[in-house]
């Protein structure tokens, strides 16, 4: 089980900012939604990697 402030890292990482990632983490995708459109980029990103680590 991946822990708070290993997968906030993770997300920071991935290029969100640390108010994001909290909220990602709070909210889920809906909370990305919500962000600015050059973060389309990063969503792109993520769900590429969870599709990776998915196999």
């Amino acid at each position: 089980m991946i822990i708070r402030k290993t997968f906030e890292r993770f997300l920071r990482e991935a290029g969100l900012s640390r108010t994001q990632a909290r909220g990602l983490m709070a909210h889920g995708y809906h909370a990305l939604n919500q962000c600015d459109a050059e973060l389309s980029s990063t969503v792109n990103q993520l769900q590429s990697l969870i599709q990776t680590l998915k196999g």
